[in-house]
């Protein structure tokens, strides 16, 4: 594993790649200058990040009709969040993320997650902070082309490993671990 430029805050931190550990901290977030708490504000105008003025914020209010009958109004304060960039109009998305999971997975130990733009995205920003170029990564011999095309951009090796109608052949990815264990 890389050395981090600084410490490492957590045992995740220690997988992520050399380009992720590398990058400073963000000034929107830390320091004693961080913008993100005045961004939140309605009444303050920051000119960095493309932050557009909510006076340019096209809707108002909004409803949506769901199967089943069921109806999402959102009030004024609610649509004027949701036209705002993230993470500020995700609070109350997240806030009920993390109950849904917390209810209906109830994961061990601490636990935080992230919202992403898609699967997609979100594939492509996990690879980035786990991945180096030249970093071996097991894929099944059949796999999703959009995920590969992922880890081939960011110049890892895929190597595949048998599959059969129940996935992986357990014994197929010891020998191949094994052989991998030798290099």
């Amino acid at each position: 594993m890389y050395a981090s430029k600084r410490a490492v805050r957590s045992n995740a931190e220690a997988f992520f790649s050399a380009r992720i550990q590398s990058l400073p901290p963000s000034p929107l977030y830390a320091g004693p200058y961080a913008l993100a708490p005045l961004m939140k504000l309605p009444s303050v105008h920051v000119m960095c990040g493309g932050v557009p003025p909510s006076e340019s914020f096209p809707l108002e209010v909004g409803t949506m009709n769901c199967a089943g009958g069921l109806s999402v109004e959102l009030d004024t304060n609610e649509v004027a969040l949701a036209q705002r960039y993230a993470p500020f109009a995700w609070n109350g998305l997240k806030a009920w993320l993390h109950q849904h999971v917390r209810e209906i997975h109830n994961p061990p130990g601490e636990w935080d997650l992230t919202i992403g733009a898609g699967s997609m995205s979100s594939v492509d920003i996990c690879v980035s902070m786990l991945c180096d170029r030249g970093d071996v990564v097991l894929v099944e011999e059949f796999s999703f082309l959009a995920g590969i095309d992922v880890l081939r951009s960011a110049g890892v090796q895929l190597i595949p490993v048998k599959i059969d109608k129940d996935g992986i052949v357990p014994s197929a990815l010891e020998e191949l671990c094994m052989a991998l264990a030798k290099e």
